[in-house]
């Protein structure tokens, strides 16, 4: 099922109707009314979601956070104005895709299945303490905030320390992610 919300009725049902045509559950909300919604969802109403799709709203900007806290279904917002602040504010609120109106429904059933690729591929992390470090390149995150990378040396010496710290590593990446727990959160932490 796909989630649209925008305040305009005639955009929501546009979408569902389109949706439809092409086999696709949807629901419509206006802002307010979605976040009614889900707040109050359960757990198997929210995995049912697709991905949300976000058009015009007042609350725009703070539905991905809330979505997050609840599903990692895809965010796309649909944007109906050529303005580079926009985008970039709607990427740093944590959508996943932004897009110009007007777009073709299977225009967006394929950016879903894409995001949904990517994520799927991207599942591997290793974990340190308070540590996740990624496998494609995203920055760690320490307590869930993410840390820029600025630089990392092997050697031999770091391997032999990992050995002493927790027994001999299995891989490049357990080497990676208790050098990154030093540099990041210090020692003794």
């Amino acid at each position: 099922m796909f989630i649209i919300v925008d305040e305009r009725e005639l955009v929501t049902n546009g979408y569902a109707c389109r949706f439809h045509q092409e086999g696709v559950a949807s629901a419509g909300f206006g802002g307010e009314q979605f976040i009614d919604w889900v707040d109050s969802a359960i757990e198997g109403d929210l995995r049912a979601v697709e991905a949300f799709l976000i058009g015009e709203c007042a609350e725009r900007e703070e539905l991905p956070k809330l979505i997050r806290r609840r599903s990692q279904a895809p965010v796309i917002a649909l944007n109906e104005s050529v303005s580079l602040e926009q985008t970039l504010g709607l990427f740093s609120s944590g959508v996943d895709d932004v897009v110009r109106k007007p777009v073709h429904i299977k225009e967006l059933l394929a950016r879903v299945h894409a995001i949904r690729r990517r994520t799927e591929a991207r599942q591997d992390i290793a974990m340190a303490g308070p540590i996740q470090v990624f496998f494609d390149g995203r920055d760690p995150r320490v307590k869930g905030e993410p840390r820029a990378v600025q630089f990392l040396i092997f050697g031999d010496d770091i391997e032999q320390k990992v050995e002493i710290e927790r027994g001999a590593p299995s891989g490049i990446f357990d080497v990676f992610a208790c050098v990154r727990a030093e540099q990041i959160i210090g020692e003794g932490a």
